[in-house]
Parts: C-alpha cells; sequence; structure tokens
C-alpha cells in the first residue's frame, strides 16, 4: 500500500515537473511570436514613412 502512495505521489511530481517545463516553452515561443510580431509592425511602419516621405518629395519634384 505503501509503495503504491510513494509510486503515485512520484508519478504526480512528474506530472507537475512536465506542465511546468511545457508551459516554460509555451512562454518562450509567445515571447518569439511577440518579438516577430513588433519587428514586422517596426518594418511595415519604416516602409510607410519612407513611401510616404517618397510621395512628399515628388510631389515637390512635380511643382517646380
Amino acid at each position: 500500500m505503501q509503495i503504491n502512495i510513494l509510486i503515485s505521489i512520484i508519478s504526480i511530481k512528474s506530472l507537475f515537473l512536465v506542465s511546468a517545463s511545457d508551459t516554460w516553452s509555451l512562454l518562450v515561443s509567445a515571447s518569439d511570436t511577440w518579438f516577430l510580431l513588433g519587428f514586422i509592425f517596426q518594418f511595415l511602419g519604416f516602409v510607410r514613412f519612407w513611401v510616404l516621405i517618397h510621395g512628399f518629395l515628388m510631389v515637390l519634384g512635380f511643382r517646380s
């Protein structure tokens, strides 16, 4: 009886350890995902800025 209880306690502890490591890997992948999304939005903002500047310079070029 005591051996069965000990085995069940060990299996419960290992279950929590696996869950903790899975949670950690999910957090890391979520962090990487947010980093990539931030980089993409920053890059798109940069491209949009230069498109606006280019359009403004083209308008000035046509007026002069």
